[in-house]
């Protein structure tokens, strides 16, 4: 059966028009959407649009801890304060808290050059290491798992890339399966195995502004295998290669489904073939 053929459905929802899906999880940043009229005879579907605030901090209580050890002293933590930051306050953040943290007294220097996108730390005496556990924290400061200084200097090794990952995941556990998108073995946090990704949304904007998404393949869908009716489903998103829910602190997100339907599988009324989505609240 031809596209032109089939009945064509959109459904919009908003974060902020569900219930929670699984506490403590606010229900902004892990809804769940239910209809009254489930939606049957479903052929294909996908994602049309969606406006994501970039309300979510690149640096979070997931990965915002790292370690310092001074050479014949010791090792302490060291937490950087949940946020957004720039080259300017990322390098006075760092100089009071390794200043801080230091169990040798020491007086460290943080500095930011425009020129390759790189930070640099000098203590006072040296030398010391910065262990980070995180990737997405590796991925934020420019920095390795592992890193020594030579001498009192450490120059960060990568460029700092301190918007954080350049996409998202939209994900869902109940439609995820049924979506034909696959992420290679390697791809961190996550198995060779079709789901939860649905979508992947470039990250084009800065903190504080809203990624406006729209599809950019619109001839193609994926079939719905075994789908025979849908009246709920979940929705979150992940950051990059980390599989932690995208905490949106309080904002909304809202997103529109397209859903191609088969007449020829049951022959319903005109009434129950009109389906009436719950309305789109923007944030």
């Amino acid at each position: 059966m031809s596209l032109i053929e089939m009945e064509y459905i959109e459904i919009y929802v908003d974060s902020r028009d569900a219930v929670q899906t699984s506490p403590p999880t606010l229900i902004t940043d892990w809804p769940s959407f239910r209809f009254d009229t489930p939606v049957s005879d479903i052929a294909q579907m996908k994602v049309l649009e969606a406006e994501i605030p970039f309300s979510y901090y690149t640096i979070n209580q997931n990965n915002n801890s790292f370690t310092l050890s001074e050479s014949l002293i010791g090792s302490t933590t060291v937490t950087i304060p949940e946020g957004n930051y720039n080259s300017t306050t990322i390098t006075s953040t760092l100089s009071t808290l390794l200043s801080g943290a230091s169990l040798a007294a020491r007086t460290y220097s943080c500095s930011y050059s425009n020129t390759t996108g790189k930070l640099a730390i000098v203590a006072s005496s040296g030398p010391f290491v910065l262990q980070l556990p995180s990737t997405s924290l590796q991925i934020v400061l420019g920095l390795n798992a592992y890193n020594t200084s030579t001498g009192p200097t450490l120059l960060f090794p990568n460029v700092a890339q301190l918007t954080g990952e350049n996409y998202l995941y939209l994900n869902s556990d109940k439609l995820g399966s049924i979506f034909q998108t696959y992420l290679p073995t390697t791809a961190q946090q996550f198995p060779p195995s079709k789901g939860p990704q649905i979508s992947r949304i470039p990250v084009d904007v800065n903190p504080g502004e809203v990624i406006y998404y729209s599809d950019p393949a619109p001839e193609k869908w994926f079939d719905t295998q075994n789908l025979f009716k849908l009246q709920n489903f979940d929705l979150y998103f992940t950051l990059g290669s980390s599989n932690q829910k995208v905490s949106f602190n309080g904002q909304g997100f809202s997103i529109k489904l397209g859903l191609l339907i088969n007449p020829a599988i049951h022959n319903r009324s005109k009434q129950n073939a009109s389906f009436t989505a719950t309305k789109m609240v923007m944030g």
